[in-house]
């Protein structure tokens, strides 16, 4: 019989692994967890600058050109109705690698320029044979900063939303004329509450959540 506690971290008296020294072990076949460790470190004095190298390489990153920013910000209004919100973003917090745009917070460059990262920040869109494709993080970044979409958007039922949420793809039955002419990138909301974003693909919404 496997033997469970009140919490996830036993006491003294429930877990003898519990040391003096701050050491903890979690066994899986006891607490039903994972099973890890658990130590407890102490700084006991200030580290000196000068006594560690650093070893930083080229980041990828790069501050996104004015081009890229007057594009960004021409599509969105073609695709969705939403106004320039580059002007409305710190411009050191646009950047891109590759094909790609970053948002990161101004403060985040600071600690980029003590060690090598190659991802960090909000990947916001992709750009694809001169075709804006917006990131299902681009769009709750864009959702959560108040620019709110003005068309392409479409409403879910609850069994759709279910089903969405799952990772699977979504059978429409109604498209206006401007969606089905074309795939297009479009916002799904569930009452009037903005989920996420797909891609129509014929008859379909083509479920663009996170696989990470």
């Amino acid at each position: 019989i496997l033997r469970q506690t009140q919490g996830l971290y036993p006491t003294r008296s429930e877990n003898k692994q519990l040391k003096d020294s701050g050491i903890l072990k979690i066994w899986p076949q006891t607490y039903d967890t994972e099973g890890f460790f658990i130590a407890k470190i102490k700084k006991n004095f200030p580290t000196e600058s000068g006594n560690f190298q650093k070893n930083r390489r080229n980041s990828p990153f790069v501050p996104v050109s004015k081009g890229t920013i007057s594009w960004i910000d021409t599509h969105l209004n073609e695709l969705f109705g939403v106004p320039e919100i580059t002007k409305y973003i710190v411009k050191n917090t646009i950047f891109q690698r590759g094909d790609e745009v970053w948002i990161r917070p101004e403060k985040f460059e600071h600690i980029a320029q003590m060690m090598s990262l190659n991802n960090g920040g909000v990947l916001f869109c992709k750009r694809h044979k001169e075709k804006l494709q917006l990131t299902h993080e681009g769009a709750m970044f864009l959702i959560q900063s108040h620019f709110i979409p003005q068309k392409s958007v479409i409403d879910i039922t609850t069994e759709e939303l279910q089903e969405y949420m799952k990772g699977k793809n979504i059978s429409i039955t109604a498209v206006n004329e401007h969606e089905s002419k074309k795939s297009n990138y479009v916002f799904i909301q569930h009452k009037n509450f903005f989920v996420g974003i797909g891609k129509i693909i014929g008859n379909k919404i083509k479920n663009l959540l996170p696989r990470n």
